[in-house]
């Protein structure tokens, strides 16, 4: 039952995703993520065709996190190590993204710490995980 709330929560992550992707193409209007072609917090200005590849990149990061809410959900031998590329991706993201992808931190650094105690905790379950 846990397996399964983690994955609903985990492809609802990669949906907020979607917001970047949409964004970026103009796709929608969204109040906490306006367009904008200014990256990481306002550092670089990457224009149009910047912002759009970083848009498919949001788009890339939505689908790794429905396939690691599937894998989970299907309690896939490789659904830890899918889920721990999609977070690392995210947080590198959500980070490009700031300052909208800020709430993605916070959540793709929770979900790193939740599988960092995992490693701590259940060593035995974290080996066989990332096999």
């Amino acid at each position: 039952m846990l397996r399964r709330g983690i994955a609903v929560l985990l492809g609802l992550h990669g949906f907020a995703h979607l917001v970047g992707f949409l964004g970026s193409w103009k796709l929608g209007d969204f109040a906490d993520a306006p367009y904008t072609t200014l990256i990481v917090n306002g550092a670089f200005d990457v224009g149009d065709a910047g912002i759009r590849i970083i848009g498919v990149l949001w788009l890339v990061v939505a689908a790794a996190f429905a396939v690691a809410a599937v894998a989970l959900w299907q309690e896939r031998h490789t659904a830890v190590r899918i889920v721990l590329a999609a977070t690392g991706f995210s947080l590198l993201i959500c980070i490009i993204g700031l300052p909208a992808g800020i709430i993605g931190v916070g959540v793709d650094v929770a979900i790193l710490l939740a599988l960092a105690t995992l490693a701590v905790a259940r060593p035995a379950v974290w080996r066989t995980a990332i096999r």
